[in-house]
């Protein structure tokens, strides 16, 4: 039996499930609300890549998975593949993760 991940975005809850890998991540980050130029800074790349990611046109790569896994808490499997769980350690639920100015999570 597979876990479904939902969130509350714009107090609409959202079954992660029904959506395009690459609209899941972008609702993930704006749920946070985090910008693209956010993620670019913490992972170290351009806001532009960032939204290439975002919009669906480049895929994750295993570097950039794994800086995302360490800062944000994303499943490095899930990243690469869109199989599994979302959050690294199987978590259900999305609610907030605390982050610094620059996007980090602290």
């Amino acid at each position: 039996m597979k876990k479904v991940v939902f969130f509350y975005y714009d107090e609409k809850l959202i079954n992660m499930k029904d959506e395009k890998f690459y609209i899941q991540l972008k609702k993930f980050f704006r749920a946070q609300g985090i910008t693209q130029q956010q993620v670019g800074e913490a992972i170290g790349t351009h806001q532009s890549y960032v939204n290439s990611i975002f919009t669906g046109r480049n895929p994750i790569g295993k570097v950039v998975a794994q800086k995302l896994h360490d800062i944000y808490g994303l499943s490095v499997a899930w990243l690469l593949t869109g199989e599994g769980e979302m959050m690294a350690g199987g978590a259900a639920a999305v609610n907030t993760i605390n982050i610094d100015a620059r996007g980090n999570r602290v």
